[in-house]
């Protein structure tokens, strides 16, 4: 397939720099398992230590595992709770306007404030919905950030160890 260029014949920039990035990424890869493979053969491995970090993160797992499921069960009850408001509210609306005798005019005022009372809070629960899932999101990625920030220093700590001898 043709690269894509502009009019005057030239390679996109955003082509050319994410092309350079790739390199770059696969360059920094390459140095790392490079490293990780001299280091692996001058060393013995910590099968304890190894065991423990696998623990730890199949415990950070299911931690978030479980906190989204909450989450995901929380939303559900709270738009389960809205649908059900609306349809007592559209049925009291319903039955209100079946008891009007004929020919009797209908206060339109009342059912404007009822669409705007539920409008509003249908935009209420939206927000409330979005921040749920927001803030849930940032607990969630805040908790395996931090597994992972100590799991880098106990690995900084063990390759700065055994990198003595």
């Amino acid at each position: 397939m043709a690269q894509s260029k502009n009019p005057s014949g030239k390679e996109h920039a955003h082509s050319a720099h994410w092309k350079e990035q790739q390199h770059k990424y696969t360059q920094t890869a390459k140095d790392m398992f490079e490293k990780f493979s001299e280091h692996a053969k001058s060393s013995k491995p910590d099968h304890a230590k190894v065991i423990e970090h696998h623990k730890k993160n199949l415990e950070a797992l299911s931690d978030s595992s479980k906190m989204a499921a909450d989450v995901m069960k929380s939303l559900a009850s709270m738009q389960s709770d809205f649908v059900k408001k609306t349809f007592e509210d559209i049925n009291a609306m319903m039955r209100e306007l079946m008891t009007q005798k004929p020919g009797q005019p209908i206060d339109m005022s009342k059912h404007a404030e009822a669409m705007k009372n539920s409008l509003q809070r249908a935009t209420d629960h939206t927000k409330n919905m979005g921040s749920m899932l927001s803030n849930s999101s940032k607990e969630i990625h805040a908790k395996v950030k931090s597994h992972l920030d100590e799991a880098k220093e106990d690995i900084k700590e063990h390759v700065a160890k055994h990198s003595k001898h």
